[in-house]
């Protein structure tokens, strides 16, 4: 059994994350800004968690503590598509630093802070790994005109795919492996209902690849079907 944490973990991927790995017999720590019901029935443990707040991760890393001495895994899922109207707030010609500090610190700030508060955690395993749900959409390999006009969106992903290839190479002798996974295009909230993939198999896959992760995949870009990506 493994100890998992997964933020955003009350709707979409993160909600079907949940479900997947305690079928398996994870134990779940399920991280959401607003706790539910509906996760704690799945069997995981609610813990409130704003990924924007530096006084929410600490808070939710003191209550991690209380409750185990290990984390094998660490995925972070939680994030948002933009912080005002679509294309609005942060388009070309109407950029505002409050709208693209949100999404910043939502999609790559936080998750940078609250792998660090869990670093102790992470140790307390001999063969931890981060996990970051990108979008190809920060590809700068690939082509991604449909969120050319979302820069908070698409500059948030890239952080968060620099600090984790980062981390792969500063924490390898110690043991520690990061990917960076692409879900594609997925019916959730953010993808809508005429997306081709679904949560289940998307997570599935995702599962997959961070099960049979290797020491040379570690901080590199993957596709949930276990296809390497351009950065």
């Amino acid at each position: 059994m493994k100890n998992v944490v997964v933020t955003g973990a009350n709707r979409g991927l993160g909600r079907e994350l949940v479900r997947q790995l305690r079928a398996r017999g994870d134990r779940v720590f399920a991280g959401c800004r607003q706790p539910t019901d509906e996760v704690a029935t799945e069997g995981a443990e609610p813990m409130t968690l704003d990924v924007a707040s530096q006084e929410s991760i600490a808070r939710f890393v003191e209550d991690l503590k209380g409750r185990t001495g290990r984390i094998d895994l660490l995925i972070h899922n939680a994030g948002i598509p933009h912080a005002g109207e679509w294309k609005t707030s942060e388009g070309y010609g109407s950029l505002e630093f409050e709208a693209l500090e949100k999404v910043m610190r939502t999609n790559g700030l936080g998750p940078l802070l609250l792998t660090q508060a869990c670093y102790d955690l992470l140790k307390g395993t001999d063969r931890p790994i981060v996990a970051g749900i990108t979008s190809f959409f920060s590809s700068l390999g690939g082509r991604n005109e449909f969120f050319a006009n979302n820069f908070g969106y698409s500059m948030s992903k890239v952080s968060m795919n620099m600090w984790l290839r980062s981390l792969a190479l500063l924490k390898k002798d110690e043991g520690l492996r990061t990917v960076v996974l692409d879900p594609g295009w997925v019916k959730t909230d953010m993808g809508g209902p005429d997306a081709p993939l679904t949560p289940e198999q998307v997570v599935a896959g995702c599962l997959d690849v961070i099960d049979g992760l290797t020491d040379e995949q570690s901080g590199t870009y993957i596709a949930w079907d276990g296809k390497p990506l351009p950065w």
